[in-house]
């Protein structure tokens, strides 16, 4: 029989990213080397059949139990270099927040913006002053500060357009950015729609680092819209099975989603993947079993996402924001019944996942470095279950990296002597990938009377 196949894609983060450069990196921090013990190579670089550009390839390991193929999702060339106009436009949409509604890790870098916005206010007044004529006290050091704050000024300017600016034009919906978001955000779904249909794979995890977990968040709430949408047609055009199964994994994932209590997280990898299952029996194709997000700034959703926390809370109702577990409208269900046929022609009815319950199928696991004194940590990741729903898996994992500073980019970096600490992140992200994981939605058998035959094949 042939072995389960799997799809892990990576999403990398801001900063000028080079094709190919994030996946390799990662590929070996998961794998750890590129032998095996036995001396053959780990991975193999091999052609990537679903990329729309031939800069990517993908990297193809079979050790374990399961093969794997490793994939980027490369959005950089779709990005535009920000304009400043985007940048301060951004910069003054999050310092027009009431301080009380900042992160308390920002509440500085708040005070920093407006107090750098009052003295350019002021040199500008000055500069307007003598201008038209008025006379304006000189610093004593003001001529000896043009050449020098040139360069400062230059340098930072390419830093913060390199970095910063591609979170500004992804955050900010405005007018002029939202060809790009469209751009990013429709070739993601088009990968995961190539790799659902690939017929290859038997499970799809995706990966986000840093802004790309945004990114990753939202490719999978539009291509899960897409998918459950195209399950509700087939339903309702008599496309389910003539021995439908119940649906009893769905009656108890919300059950337990109205209840919850300690450990659910625990609890909603077991059920969302009972529920996974009982859905790929009827019909419905989805793949992503995992979403693992590393450093992301989710952790500050509120700020980044919405207008503040009152906005977060409001969309999140609205059921534009997915939760995990899904938000219920009516207290109890995020599925709703459709009545159908068989494709016997018997009158049938199943219940169909809402728009928003992407995360009642895959389970979603946030890895953090706890951030301390600004610098120490990450300051961009963080927990999120307490914004994003309590099944979301949120782990604190460290590093010895520059022994633990800036550690924002050290999510799958190895460190000797530290590898197999349970505490460490390459550790906590192999956990979360589960790569030797052999249940899939795909290959469970399904619910069939006794004298009737398999009809699913094994994929090659």
């Amino acid at each position: 029989m042939t072995k389960p196949r799997q799809a892990v894609v990576i999403i990398h983060g801001i900063g000028e990213q080079r094709p190919m450069e994030t996946l390799r990196s990662f590929v070996l921090g998961v794998l750890g080397s590129t032998q095996r013990p036995n001396g053959t190579r780990a991975f193999y670089s091999k052609p990537d059949p679903n990329a729309d550009t031939f800069e990517l390839r993908r990297y193809r390991a079979f050790q374990g139990r399961t093969d794997s193929d490793f994939i980027e999702f490369y959005w950089q060339h779709l990005m535009p270099v920000a304009a400043w106009r985007f940048l301060f436009i951004w910069l003054w949409l999050l310092m027009k927040r009431p301080v009380k509604s900042m992160p308390p890790r920002f509440v500085s870098l708040w005070w920093v913006a407006w107090i750098a916005f009052i003295l350019v206010a002021l040199a500008i007044l000055a500069s307007v002053l003598s201008w038209v004529g008025i006379d304006v006290p000189q610093m004593p050091l003001a001529t000896k500060l043009p050449w020098g704050a040139a360069v400062i000024g230059a340098s930072v300017g390419f830093l913060v357009r390199a970095f910063v600016g591609d979170a500004a034009v992804y955050l900010n919906p405005h007018p002029r950015t939202v060809q790009a978001r469209n751009a990013i955000r429709s070739s993601g779904v088009a990968l995961i729609e190539r790799l659902q249909f690939d017929g290859r794979y038997d499970r799809i995890v995706v990966v986000g680092h840093s802004l790309g977990s945004v990114i990753g968040y939202d490719i999978l709430s539009f291509a899960w819209h897409r998918a459950s949408e195209e399950f509700r047609r087939k339903v309702e055009a008599g496309g389910l099975p003539a021995d439908t199964p119940s649906q009893s994994a769905l009656a108890a994932a919300e059950k337990l989603a109205k209840t919850g209590g300690p450990n659910l997280n625990q609890q909603w990898q077991t059920a969302s993947r009972a529920v996974a299952v009982e859905f790929t029996q009827l019909g419905l194709k989805w793949l992503v079993t995992d979403f693992v997000t590393l450093g992301s700034p989710l952790a500050h959703g509120s700020l980044l996402l919405a207008h503040g926390p009152a906005d977060f809370t409001r969309r999140v109702g609205e059921r534009e924001l997915p939760v995990s577990p899904p938000f219920r409208e009516d207290g109890t269900h995020f599925s709703y019944q459709r009545a159908g046929r068989s494709s016997g022609g018997k009158r049938q009815s199943a219940r169909v996942p809402d728009h928003a319950a992407v995360f009642a199928l895959t389970t979603w696991t946030n890895l953090y470095f706890p951030c301390r004194a600004f610098f120490y940590g990450d300051v961009i990741g963080g927990s999120i279950a307490a914004s994003f729903g309590p099944a979301i898996a949120d782990r604190a994992v460290a590093t010895k990296i520059r022994k633990g500073w800036l550690a924002h980019t050290s999510y799958w970096s190895r460190y000797s002597g530290f590898d197999n600490n349970s505490d460490s992140a390459p550790v906590g992200l192999i956990d979360a990938l589960d790569l030797d994981r052999q249940s899939f939605p795909r290959r469970a058998p399904v619910q069939r009377k006794p004298a009737a035959k398999r009809a699913d094949k094994p994929s090659k």
